[in-house]
């Protein structure tokens, strides 16, 4: 994924995100944790996840390490929901 790209895609899937503070910090710790390394197969994942989406992949491969970090499980639940979301309706906007 070219750079523009994926900062384009980052950018509005946050400014999706505004309005729930757990969605927020779920997608900061993913994409905090991608950076790190551009070559990492967590940056590779989350790249397959931002192009094409898959609901199982994000909850299970890019979220379910930062599940621990919510103290309720209801919060992650529904961040994790959030996110998905707004993949999805990053993928489906009009460029």
């Amino acid at each position: 994924m070219d750079i523009q790209k994926y900062h384009n895609s980052v950018s509005y899937i946050n400014q999706f995100l505004i309005g729930d503070a757990h969605a927020k910090e779920l997608f900061t710790l993913i994409t905090e944790r991608a950076e790190r390394n551009r070559i990492s197969p967590y940056m590779k994942t989350f790249e397959k996840w931002l192009q094409r989406g898959n609901t199982v992949l994000l909850r299970d491969e890019l979220c379910l390490v930062f599940k621990k970090r919510f103290e309720d499980q209801n919060d992650w639940f529904n961040a994790f929901a959030w996110v998905d979301t707004a993949g999805l309706r990053m993928r489906n906007r009009k460029e």
